[in-house]
């Protein structure tokens, strides 16, 4: 056990930094046609149509990634313990760098009471989608048992209980944005559970209760979501399309607006400390290219799993009247010929120890707009038959590249 743990802790802490890598890279720099049902889309109807929340979004769904992959649900620490070393390597190693948790639940997991404290924690959570940057940010969790046991902890722990005109009870503690060194949690000290929504099998949590009551304003049709606007439109009904059969279940998406713009001021900042960058904009200033990718507006870097296979799926969204498969199969070309800035190596050569290649590029019309689709497919990793074997089990991951702004493949 003492050998799991250790292992638990510091993978934790690696995607804990990723993830806020990720969300520091983009962040330090309605009407269309309805998308069909889907998890995802459902999530975005509590988005207000914000800036900050269209620049950097993510969405995991880890009852899906639990089915998808054959591991359990998991209730408590203990029974990560229970799996055995193969479905636990699973569990540490891909689930969540392939749904994406909220980093201030993931970064406790083996230490903290949280369910004692909030009625909740990780393990049973359904899915999330977290949007913004800290100390903006919001986050939409869903669930699937008695919304009591969240009221009854949320309350015994301090929280005071507003109930909502439109429906739900808002638990708040303390002040807006206020942190506080005495909370038993990480989270608490932070103060990024100082808002908690409870509603029917979902929660808005935030720092503040304005950002709060916007979210519940936006699902409730009263300002615009992001699921009013075209483009995200697009891109949920995009990865919902019979073209992706055969890849599985939606695991986890990682969805950034104007990111170009982003990655272009970012250069500015980077260029001292990170040689990559220099190069970068030096063959930039070249025009050393080759073909122009057209301007876009939304990408998504998306994970879907089946059984045997990981899915890992480039969506960008065009404005109408682009050919979306001259830009499909451009990018396409752009990614399997990529050179990583960081490791100066290819990255489809880095990706083949998984048994990832590139698979197909396609274009599909979705809500009226063409949206590009590159598909790179990684074989399983085989389950660890001992402890010793646990470090090996490793899929190809969009996160590293999102968290160094390793993405010279989408410079235009």
């Amino acid at each position: 056990m003492k050998l799991y743990l250790s292992s638990l802790t510091v993978r934790v802490l690696a995607l804990c930094v990723g993830l806020a890598l990720a969300a520091a890279a983009i962040g330090a720099c309605g009407g269309g046609e309805k998308a069909p049902q889907s998890a995802f889309y459902e999530f975005l109807r509590f988005v207000p149509d914000r800036p900050s929340y269209r620049a950097y979004l993510t969405f995991g769904d880890a009852a899906a990634w639990h089915a998808s992959w054959g591991v359990p649900r998991i209730d408590n620490l203990q029974q990560i313990f229970d799996l055995g070393p193969g479905l636990y390597a699973y569990w540490i190693s891909v689930m969540p760098w392939q749904t994406i948790p909220p980093s201030y639940l993931l970064q406790s997991t083996a230490s903290e009471d949280q369910r004692g404290f909030y009625g909740f924690d990780l393990f049973n959570l359904d899915r999330y989608l977290v949007a913004g940057n800290p100390p903006d940010w919001i986050t939409v969790a869903g669930f699937s048992f008695d919304a009591e046991q969240i009221a009854g902890a949320l309350t015994g722990s301090g929280y005071q209980a507003d109930e909502l005109a439109s429906g739900g009870t808002l638990y708040r503690i303390g002040d807006d944005y206020r942190y506080d060194l005495n909370s038993p949690t990480t989270a608490g000290r932070m103060g990024d559970l100082n808002r908690i929504a409870l509603l029917d099998g979902e929660m808005v949590i935030a720092k503040a209760t304005e950002l709060v009551t916007a979210s519940l304003a936006a699902y409730n049709n009263e300002i615009p979501s992001l699921a009013d606007d075209p483009e995200y439109v697009a891109l949920a009904q995009a990865l919902n399309d019979p073209a992706l059969a055969g890849t599985g279940q939606l695991m986890g998406a990682i969805v950034m607006d104007d990111l170009e713009t982003t990655l272009r001021e970012s250069i500015v900042t980077l260029r001292e400390t990170n040689p990559a960058m220099q190069e970068l904009q030096e063959r930039l200033a070249e025009g050393n290219q080759g073909p122009q990718l057209p301007a876009y507006s939304l990408v998504a870097f998306v994970t879907r799993h089946t059984e045997g296979a990981t899915y890992l799926i480039l969506a960008v969204v065009f404005p109408k009247g682009t050919d979306g498969q001259a830009a499909a199969d451009l990018l396409a070309d752009r990614l399997q010929n990529y050179v990583s800035l960081a490791s100066k190596r290819r990255l489809m050569e880095m990706w083949a120890k998984y048994g990832a290649s590139p698979e197909k590029a396609i274009a599909v019309n979705a809500g009226g707009l063409p949206v590009a689709l590159v598909l790179v497919r990684a074989d399983d990793p085989a389950p660890a038959a001992s402890s010793r074997e646990m470090s090996t089990v490793s899929v190809p991951r969009w996160v590293d590249l999102v968290a160094r702004r390793d993405l010279g493949f989408l410079w235009r």
